[in-house]
């Protein structure tokens, strides 16, 4: 048993550089910094096909149009850009809300 304890501590120091460089990166890409959380939103949308519903609304909060997608939506400040299921792209501006669908 000493003689698997002895093994194990030598692995340990001698892993130990790979070992925080490891944890750091983990630390690093869970800090919560939004173009991580953005990056992984994107991956996760190509791979796995996350739906998104846009509705746009008039002044006076009328449904205008709705369209619903499947493909990666980038969003940003009071405009979205997407392809809609029928290929077409569309840039939408104004009162509008994105919510991912399941």
């Amino acid at each position: 048993m000493r003689r698997i304890w002895e093994w194990w501590k030598r692995m340990v120091l001698k892993m130990r550089g790979e070992l925080i460089v490891l944890v750091a990166a983990l630390a690093l890409w869970n800090a919560g910094c939004q173009a991580c959380g953005m990056a992984f939103k994107s991956m996760e949308a190509d791979t796995a096909g996350l739906r998104w519903t846009v509705t746009l609304y008039s002044t006076d909060g009328h449904v205008i149009r709705e369209w619903n997608t499947r493909s990666t939506l980038n969003s940003a400040g009071g405009e979205a850009d997407f392809r809609d299921n029928a290929g077409r792209y569309v840039h939408v501006s104004g009162t509008f809300v994105v919510e991912e669908t399941h």
